[in-house]
């Protein structure tokens, strides 16, 4: 595959679990059509420009491994649903954290940001928030 320049906003890259890398155009059908296997990661970019870019009501988890967030700019805080409660790590531009496997989650912003994530799709789950 030649080397080209794409926009990380529109397209998203899989790492293959045998070194290989594919650049994917994000569509809206894209999680529902990746097929992944163990091992394998996903490396995408979001724009959050409105309160629901970042899905604040709805939680993920990832069985499969941890997650990176990289938080390029803006503010937001990433929350745990832990047994004892929900615990907020907020996020300025510039910093960064791991979401550790199987743990529920979700994204809240506070000011517009741009996200950079290397996600382990492979079996990730979505549901409500709790208490939402």
């Amino acid at each position: 595959m030649a080397t080209t320049a794409f926009d990380p906003f529109a397209t998203f890259v899989h790492l293959h679990a045998k070194g290989e890398v594919n650049p994917v155009p994000w569509t809206p059908g894209f999680w529902r059509e990746l097929t992944t296997a163990d091992g394998e990661r996903v490396v995408g970019a979001k724009h959050g420009r409105g309160a629901s870019d970042f899905h604040p009501s709805e939680c993920e988890m990832h069985p499969c491994g941890d997650e990176l967030l990289y938080l390029l700019s803006g503010s937001v805080d990433v929350v745990f649903e832990e047994p004892e409660g929900d615990r907020a790590v907020p996020l300025r531009g510039g910093e960064a954290c791991i979401v550790p496997r199987g743990v529920w989650h979700r994204i809240v912003m506070h000011a517009p940001a741009d996200l950079l994530f290397v996600t382990p799709p492979k079996g990730t789950e979505l549901r409500p928030a709790r208490g939402r």
